[in-house]
C-alpha cells in the first residue's frame, strides 16, 4: 500500500492510501482510501474504486464508485456515488510562430492551465465564427457573450422575448429601442437559440443580483430616513 498526504477542496487535509492497483493493456484499476478532517472538524473516510481507460498514453475515460462516511459529534452520514468521466483528448501542433508562447502567456495571466485556456479560446473562436458580431468579454461574473459594439447578449434577450408580434417584428422593435441594427439583434436571437440554457442562467443570476441590490438600497434608505 502507498500512502500520500493531499489537500482537498476547502483546505481539507487527507491521507490517501492506494490499497490495490492493477492494469491491463488499456485499463488501470485502483482501490483508494481517503481519510482526513474537514475544516469544520468532521472526520472523513472515503473509499473509491476507479477504472481508467488509456489511449496513446493518455487517460480518455474514467469510471468510478465512491462510498463516503462523514463523522461528527452529532451524526454519521454515508453517501454512495457512481460517476463516469469521459475525456476527449486532442493533440495539436502549432505551425504558426509564437502561437504556443502566446497561449502559455495568456494562460499564465489568467491563472489557467494550458488545456483550459486552449479549450476556452477554441470554443469562443468557433462561436464567433458561427455568429458574426458576437464577441466575448470579461466581467464580474466571468466571461460572457456580447455584441461587438453593443450590450451583452443576456441584456438584449429579455426585451426581445417580452415584445409581441412575429420574430421579425420583435427584432425590429428591439433594434429601435436599444439603438442597434436589426442584424445585431438577429445575431443575438440566433446565438440565444443555440445557447439558451447558458443565457437563461445569466439572466437569472443578474436578476438575483439586482433584487439583492434593490433590497439593500431600500434598507439603507429606511435607516437614513428613520
Amino acid at each position: 500500500m502507498r500512502r500520500h498526504n493531499a489537500y482537498h477542496a476547502a483546505d481539507e487535509q487527507q491521507e490517501v492510501t492506494i490499497e490495490d492497483i492493477f492494469g491491463t493493456t488499456d485499463r488501470a484499476v485502483a482501490r483508494i482510501r481517503w481519510q482526513g478532517r474537514s475544516p469544520d472538524g468532521e472526520h472523513i473516510d472515503r473509499q473509491t474504486s476507479d477504472i481508467i481507460r488509456v489511449e496513446h498514453g493518455r487517460a480518455v475515460e474514467h469510471w468510478g464508485a465512491s462510498v463516503q462516511s462523514r463523522h461528527s459529534a452529532q451524526a454519521q452520514v454515508v453517501v454512495t456515488l457512481d460517476y463516469t468521466v469521459v475525456v476527449t483528448v486532442l493533440s495539436i501542433r502549432f505551425k504558426r510562430p509564437g502561437v504556443y508562447k502566446r497561449l502559455k502567456r495568456g494562460a499564465a495571466q489568467r491563472a489557467e492551465s494550458l488545456s483550459s485556456a486552449g479549450e476556452r479560446l477554441i470554443d469562443e473562436g468557433l462561436r464567433m465564427d458561427s455568429y458574426p458580431g458576437i464577441v466575448f468579454r470579461d466581467g464580474p461574473a466571468g466571461r460572457r457573450a456580447a455584441l461587438a459594439t453593443g450590450p451583452d447578449v443576456w441584456e438584449v434577450v429579455p426585451l426581445l422575448q417580452g415584445l409581441e408580434g412575429s420574430l421579425e417584428e420583435r427584432i425590429a422593435e428591439t433594434a429601435e429601442q436599444l439603438w442597434l441594427t436589426e442584424r445585431q439583434v438577429r445575431a443575438v436571437s440566433r446565438y440565444y437559440a443555440d445557447f439558451t440554457d447558458e443565457i437563461d442562467a445569466m439572466i437569472a443570476e443578474n436578476e438575483e443580483i439586482a433584487d439583492r441590490e434593490l433590497a439593500a438600497w431600500e434598507n439603507e434608505r429606511k435607516l437614513l430616513t428613520g
